[in-house]
């Protein structure tokens, strides 16, 4: 009985542990997002229902620019967006995941031009 106890209380002190951990010691595979990944084309088929809405989107970085705006471009497979960012852009080729508000910008000739704008990690 005694060692069942002392096994109960180190899984719960491990628990403890590992849940107030600060996340910055953390690897990042290992805590979940906030968001469940969002389809590019989802969000672009209907941006008027995601403006404003926070959001997570994971893909292949096709472009970026740091010349004063931080933007690149991320391609799913089902569509590209642009991503707005405070801190330092990925590299082209690199496959990311991001968080983030949605904003559409403008709407030109039946095509929305929407953002997300990054949250700080």
């Amino acid at each position: 009985m005694k060692k069942l106890v002392i096994i109960f209380l180190a899984g719960f002190v491990a628990w403890f542990i590992y849940i107030f951990l600060p996340s910055k010691l953390k690897k990042p595979e290992t805590y979940l997002t906030q968001f469940k990944v969002t389809h590019i084309c989802v969000i672009l088929k209907s941006p008027k229902q995601y403006n404003g809405q926070m959001v997570s989107i994971e893909g292949k970085v096709i472009r970026s620019i740091s010349i004063g705006l931080k933007v690149y471009e991320i391609d799913d497979g089902t569509g590209k967006i642009f991503v707005r960012s405070d801190s330092a852009v990925p590299l082209e080729g690199q496959t990311i995941k991001v968080e983030g508000r949605v904003n559409q910008v403008f709407k030109l000739f039946e095509k929305h031009v929407v953002l997300v704008e990054e949250t700080a990690s």
